[in-house]
């Protein structure tokens, strides 16, 4: 996967910001009603055909032994199978509309491990070290990797500093942010589900969705949308960064002020390496990405794609 602007559209990514960029207000008064389902309207944008989503019951054991159903949960968001070119622009008048309509648009399908009713209502335990979620989470990432000897499985002495926390973000007074549109024509379909369609999710910001629609990308190292959530809500206030695409195991943001100096991208550089190491592991036609070459090129990347194997 590439997950760097550079490699998507040919520019180095430490080059001055050229990208055209659109007004998105990131805040909603309180969470939009899910549309009925059929064509319908949104924002003044035209939908084809769509259906609401509402995660499935599923059978529990008890403690005494007896089977339990889980409880009905609400619908989490309204799914249309959109064609791929009609996808890229809906996605933009929906999101232009959404401090009005309270539905974030979001590119995948409801296959994209969404809806999962056991990841909805679970949270882990976590660190409750830091006031901040994001770094109680990252907090829990960075213990998760401290080695440990393998034949007693005790933790061995640290040789790493401590973990540094989250710096704090800054809310716009109006709450718009400048979305770059850079390589909308280009953007590769295969970071996406083959339903390349749009999820609307009812929600006060963008980076509530993966907890509201229960998503399970990361599932294999214990996290969820609540986590993925509280990381998205730190990278939206400090860098403007908004969801736009999940996959099975993929979640994109455009960032609408990426860090500009190498000092801040070193320090982002390391929560993405603690929230999403495959990032920089070895894939099948890319070598391993060093810490250095990634915090580079994280400089003025207008994209952020994550890929959990």
């Amino acid at each position: 996967m590439n997950n760097f602007a550079d490699d998507l559209w040919g520019f180095p990514s430490s080059a001055s910001p050229w990208w055209e960029t659109v007004d998105i207000a990131v805040r909603a008064k309180r969470p939009g009603r899910v549309p009925p389902d059929g064509e319908t309207q949104v924002g003044g944008v035209h939908l084809p055909a769509g259906s609401s989503i509402r995660p499935e019951q599923y059978e529990y054991t008890r403690c005494d032994g007896s089977k339990g159903v889980s409880a009905l949960l609400p619908h989490i968001g309204w799914y249309s199978d959109t064609d791929w070119d009609s996808t890229l622009v809906s996605w933009v008048g929906l999101a232009r509309a959404f401090s009005q309509t309270g539905l974030w648009p979001v590119v995948g399908g409801p296959g994209n491990r969404c809806a999962e009713p056991r990841i909805i209502k679970r949270s882990w335990p976590r660190s409750r070290t830091h006031k901040d979620e994001a770094a109680n989470v990252l907090q829990d990432c960075w213990d998760g990797r401290a080695v440990v000897a393998r034949e007693t499985g005790e933790p061995l002495p640290e040789n790493r500093p401590p973990f540094p926390g989250v710096p704090v973000g800054k809310i716009l007074t109006n709450n718009v942010e400048k979305v770059p549109l850079a390589g909308w024509s280009n953007w590769n379909p295969g970071c996406a589900s083959p339903q390349a369609g749009l999820l609307l999710v009812p929600a006060m910001r963008p980076a509530d969705v993966p907890q509201l629609v229960g998503w399970a990308g990361p599932g294999n190292y214990s996290l969820g949308g609540h986590e993925i959530s509280a990381v998205l809500r730190s990278w939206e206030e400090r860098f403007g960064a908004v969801l736009y695409q999940l996959g099975p195991t993929t979640l994109a943001l455009r960032v609408a002020r990426p860090p500009t100096t190498l000092a801040d991208a070193t320090v982002l550089m390391e929560e993405h390496y603690l929230l999403c190491v495959d990032n920089f592991g070895s894939q099948s036609w890319e070598p391993p990405t060093s810490r250095d070459d990634y915090a580079k090129r994280l400089i003025n990347a207008p994209v952020w794609d994550f890929w959990w194997d």
